[in-house]
């Protein structure tokens, strides 16, 4: 008889599962609505300057505008010296592109683990660690383009290979998602309901992460 799959419902830490709080510039559990609202008005700068460089507009890209320092304050330590290259005047052009690239991605609300998935976590660590893969950049390329392209383009221009600051801020992403996992709990066990899989009828089912891809077709 053919039956259908449906998985228990998930019981969510109170946060978990708000965007906000999983983003590069987050919302803090405790945090009150004033801060919340400085963090957004730190993410929509982030994204007002990238967005500047990108369009060669310098009227926002100076070092001394307050904003621009302010935002520091939102940001992981270690990030601080890959944020400060969108202010080098003698940084080439096209690898600033590259950081705007990167730091406008990272400016969105979106989860950090879009940016960067869990799965190649532990591989990014290893690199940023060891620098053993001279290829590294190409196999990034297809999980996380706006790194790889940085990565790429630095190598370019120091002697093969990326900069410490681009692997800092790697890494400080790739634990933030190794640590925002840390809280996932698993569904509860499926119920098996007979005679409810009619794909005629219904339509085809599909099995999906909580992240959104797709693990399989139920046939």
């Amino acid at each position: 008889m053919c039956h259908f799959l449906v998985y228990g419902k998930k019981t969510a830490t109170p946060t978990q599962n708000k965007r906000h709080d999983r983003c590069f510039i987050p919302n803090h559990p405790r945090s009150n609505e004033e801060m919340r609202k400085k963090n957004a008005a730190a993410r929509n700068h982030l994204n007002s300057l990238c967005n500047a460089i990108l369009s060669s507009d310098t009227s926002l890209v100076t070092d001394n505008n307050e904003n621009n320092q302010n935002l520091k304050l939102f940001l992981p330590n270690v990030a601080l010296d890959a944020y400060d290259q969108l202010f080098k005047n003698d940084l080439p052009s096209d690898l600033k592109r590259a950081y705007a690239v990167v730091f406008l991605t990272l400016s969105y609300d979106s989860c950090v683990d879009a940016i960067i998935p869990l799965r190649i976590c532990h591989d990014v660590i290893e690199y940023t660690s060891t620098l053993v893969d001279n290829n590294f950049s190409y196999h990034l390329k297809a999980s996380c383009v706006e790194f790889a392209d940085l990565i790429h383009m630095s190598s370019k221009y120091n002697d093969g290979k990326p900069t410490f600051d681009i692997l800092n801020l790697l890494k400080c992403c790739a634990i933030k998602v190794m640590q925002l996992h840390q809280q996932d709990t698993l569904p509860d066990p499926p119920c098996i309901i007979p005679g409810t899989y009619n794909p005629a009828k219904y339509g085809r089912a599909f099995f999906f992460t909580e992240h959104g891809c797709q693990i399989r077709e139920m046939r």
